[in-house]
């Protein structure tokens, strides 16, 4: 049995705030070949999540927000926002769930925030994440100012 309580949820936390990439995952699956995909993810604020889509057919995801306050954002092939939508602490929305072939995004906008990620299985790494050519790499230099520019975006604007 797997318990999701408090102390859990500072342990998460406690290795995205140590991580490069100010976010950590916990794995409730025991192998990326289960059917089902179910993992917890602490996000810190400026933890950056490239744009990306998911174009396996059963590459579907769900997120649903236990603590914070997300943005999720989701663009055209071309790099414009589509939408935006406000998940998590007194926003009235705590999940979503996002069909293939969506590009989209995740924004820490509170000081942390964790989320539910539900998915179907198997998972392959290579065929993961789809990203467009206008979408920063974490590892690039522009990736820290990419983060504030989401934070900030508004529909109908591009990111680049």
């Amino acid at each position: 049995m797997i318990i999701l309580d408090e102390e859990f949820k500072e342990a998460l936390y406690t290795r995205a705030q140590n991580s490069g990439r100010l976010r950590a995952h916990h794995c409730l699956h025991q192998s990326h070949q289960e059917p089902v995909q179910r993992l917890v993810i602490a996000l810190m604020k400026n933890s950056y999540i490239p744009p990306h889509k998911h174009v396996l057919p059963h590459h579907w995801e769900y997120f649903h927000v236990i603590d914070g306050l997300i943005k999720l954002i989701s663009f055209s092939e071309s790099g414009q926002v589509d939408s935006i939508k406000l998940l998590g602490n007194d926003t009235g929305t705590f999940g979503v769930q996002i069909p293939t072939n969506v590009i989209h995004t995740l924004v820490c906008l509170s000081s942390k925030a964790m989320v539910f990620e539900l998915k179907e299985g198997p998972f392959f790494e290579s065929h993961a994440k789809a990203f467009p050519s206008w979408s920063v790499m974490e590892d690039e230099p522009a990736a820290h100012e990419t983060v504030i520019r989401l934070e900030n975006i508004q529909p109908g604007e591009f990111l680049v």
